[in-house]
């Protein structure tokens, strides 16, 4: 402990030394800043144009701003951030126009999303043929990430309707810091603004061309084209080294010069490139200082006691975490759960708290793991996304204050759950930690361990469960927490508390929907619907599609029904029944879904990158070619993907797939609908069953195949078939025994 706390002590004062030596170095090297590069260019405007000046007289404000800029074909828009208002610089008539920013904008948020409702609101009145321009330049942006219009530019763009003045966007918005805003008695200047349409930082030029833009009062404008490389001494080499060889020729015959540099300057580099490091690890994480042994080495320092060693270790992690999908999902939209506790009494809603997460931090003790059990779509996965968000902002309940979440996805499990948390953290989370690491870790403590579907790990489910269990039980852990969710199965490990998740009741839901913001006209739409179940409780999955798909005004007598409102509107294509686009989705999901539970014969595991890609993409067999999944797409239904790779991304980004080690599936119900689509389709074409071989294999068919099961039973009755009509149920193992 001794030798700790010294290595600290001289580690802080050597730091310090570094310090110091780095800001007295950087205080005689430093380069002019940004905002003096600003200054020279209009001087050297200025220099250019007295006359200009003398007529219209000197500045009487200047101001440094920041400005979103982007170019279109035949125009382009300053959007002032820092004075809150917009200039449309119109190119074919030399005129400007003013405008306040917008209130509320188009794609709202750091990862932006589109605001329907606005949308369609900008997009009334339009011609339809130019509706379907302005939809398609705010899709292929926030979507696909191509040359668009989104954020407050884009709101701007629809509210003005500026496609006829304007033209579409010939690069994507850029963020332009310290341009130089000045005002004279009768005019404007705005300093820095690009020119061309790449952009303020063209491909291969350091110094791009820049414009000062002066802006005359009766509206009009004109540009004047700047090269910063004419006036941008103050960052060339030369005049750093002279600032070099001053600092050496004023102080080099002083003593404390060569202590300082002798010293210092080792420890200012070694500062600045662990800073870098620190900085680099925030993003990426800390597998960063194990890339090889020259990082290793400079990050042995951060490692030296166990406190330290974690603060490196997990640097940057809880912004890591909180940017998962399903943890983000659950920081906006996450309504508690009604559940049965260990003591089997009910665990009812109540919208101003969350009495479930508190039951759960309070059940949960040393080595006593929570289960969480409940049927797909029931909430496990919401829970404990909750649970990482919650602790991710320290907001715990007070029995987990302080505990660092470990959220580890099935995916990643095979036979240890340590080696499973290594493994999520490093290859996931960017945590530089191996299982060794793992167990020490927690055995220091303060881990909330969150595990998330056992009854999707491809290794036996029964026991890998009772694996988990007994390490979350295990004496060295005692000062961890563990919280584990699945489906139901045959047996529950002793020493556990268990929470079984209820489905949603009338009353609750009834509840539930005055938390929504939704009108009379949606909730009443809502309630509508539920009938449809004749009140029989639902699951939270079913429900929150329900509000989902509300906005359609759309009634449906079936769950299949709501699965495809549902599914449609994450793809954003229509509700009608004969749109080729959905119908060119549903048949990539219902390939997918074969590959992923027919053929695979499980549910839930989902297949490898590689060899999905193989079974999707074309390739040769002994006489013929067969054709690549995206190449049917679009061939059949014109479907908008570049190739198989872009296929499966563009689900991804929808929501209806997800990547970890392994594709799936974002939700096990999700798999099950396009399983069973696939299932009927087949039927439909060809008046028999598919091969569903696998399927017969499966251990436990009448739990593991139930879901399936009824999504078939509903969309045959769906279909109107005679068969189905005369017998609309049949047994399980009856169906499988007559399939192919």
């Amino acid at each position: 402990m001794k030798f700790r706390r010294l290595t600290i002590i001289i580690l802080a004062i050597l730091l310090l030394i570094g310090l110091v030596a780095g800001f007295l170095l950087y205080s005689f090297t430093r380069e002019a800043p940004d905002k003096q590069l600003a200054v020279n260019m209009y001087e050297h405007w200025k220099a250019n144009h007295v006359s200009l000046i003398k007529e219209y007289g000197s500045p009487t404000d200047i101001n440094f701003v920041t400005v979103w800029f982007q170019n279109f074909a035949t125009g382009y828009v300053a959007y002032n951030v820092t004075d809150r208002e917009a200039i449309l610089f119109f190119g074919q008539t030399g005129t400007f126009r003013k405008l306040p920013t917008p209130n509320s904008i188009l794609t709202p948020g750091a990862l932006p999303n589109v605001n329907d409702t606005l949308l369609q609101g900008l997009l009334e009145g339009i011609d339809p043929e130019e509706r379907v321009l302005y939809s398609s330049m705010v899709y292929e942006r926030v979507r696909y990430g191509r040359v668009g219009i989104l954020g407050g530019i884009g709101t701007l763009y629809l509210q003005e309707k500026l496609l006829k003045d304007f033209g579409p966007p010939l690069a994507n918005e850029v963020r332009i810091d310290n341009v130089l805003h000045i005002k004279g008695p009768d005019y404007e200047l705005l300093v820095g603004l690009p020119i061309g349409s790449e952009g303020p930082f063209a491909p291969g030029d350091a110094d791009p061309p820049r414009r000062v833009s002066f802006l005359h009062s009766n509206n009009r404008f004109d540009d004047y084209r700047e090269l910063p490389s004419t006036y941008k001494q103050p960052y060339s080499p030369t005049r750093l080294l002279r600032s070099v060889i001053e600092l050496y020729e004023n102080n080099y015959k002083k003593p404390w010069f060569w202590v300082l540099t002798t010293v210092g300057t080792p420890l200012a580099t070694y500062l600045v490139a662990m800073s870098s490091l620190l900085l680099l690890a925030r993003r990426r994480g800390s597998a960063l200082f194990s890339r090889n042994l020259l990082l290793s080495l400079a990050a042995k320092p951060l490692l030296a006691t166990p406190g330290l060693s974690r603060w490196a270790l997990f640097i940057g992690y809880n912004h890591r975490l909180s940017e998962l999908p399903g943890v983000s999902q659950t920081s906006r939209d996450y309504f508690d759960l009604p559940a049965k506790d260990p003591k089997g009494s009910t665990v009812r809603l109540q919208t101003a708290r969350s009495p479930l997460l508190e039951r759960i931090a309070q059940a949960v003790q040393p080595q006593r793991p929570v289960l969480i059990l409940g049927n797909g779509g029931a909430g496990k996965s919401t829970v404990l996304n909750r649970l990482t968000y919650l602790a991710v902002e320290k907001r715990l309940p007070s029995p987990l204050k302080g505990f660092v979440p470990l959220l580890v996805p099935a995916d990643y499990y095979s036979e240890k759950l340590t080696r499973a948390i290594a493994d999520t953290l490093r290859e996931r989370d960017g945590v530089a930690v191996n299982e060794e690491v793992i167990e020490s870790q927690l055995q220091s403590g303060r881990f909330l361990v969150l595990f998330d579907g056992v009854s999707e790990v491809i290794a036996d489910k029964q026991e890998s469960l009772e694996e988990i269990v007994r390490t979350g039980k295990n004496a060295d852990y005692r000062t961890c927490r563990f919280v584990i969710s699945t489906r139901r199965l045959d047996l529950t490990p002793a020493g556990v508390s268990t929470f079984d998740l209820q489905p949603l009741d009338s009353t609750t839901i009834r509840d539930l929907l005055n938390e929504y913001s939704l009108g009379d006209r949606s909730k009443n739409l809502v309630l509508e619907q539920l009938k449809s179940f004749a009140d029989k409780p639902i699951d939270a999955l079913l429900f929150s599609m329900i509000i989902a798909a509300s906005e359609d005004r759309i009634l449906s007598s079936t769950r299949s029904q709501i699965y495809e409102r549902y599914f449609r509107k994450l793809l954003k294509t229509s509700q009608d029944r004969t749109d080729n686009l959905w119908s060119g989705w549903k048949k990539a999901l219902e390939t997918l879904a074969f590959y992923l539970l027919i053929d695979a014969g499980r549910r839930g595991v989902g297949l490898p990158h590689e060899r999905l890609m193989d079974c999707i993409s074309e390739k040769k067999e002994e006489h013929e070619t067969k054709e690549g999944l995206a190449n049917l797409l679009r061939r059949l239904y014109h479907l908008p993907v570049d190739d198989e790779l872009d296929l499966l991304n563009q689900l991804e980004a929808s929501g209806l797939l997800r990547r970890e080690r392994r594709w799936r599936f974002a939700h096990d119900t999700f798999e099950e609908y396009f399983a069973a689509s696939y299932i009927v389709s087949y039927f439909d074409s060809n008046e028999m069953w598919p091969p569903l071989d696998q399927l017969r294999e499966a251990r436990k068919p009448e739990r593991e195949l139930s879901e399936l099961f009824e999504f078939v039973n509903e969309m045959m009755e769906e279909s109107g078939d005679e068969l189905w009509k005369v017998s609309p149920k049949i047994p399980l193992a009856e169906w499988l025994s007559h399939s192919g």
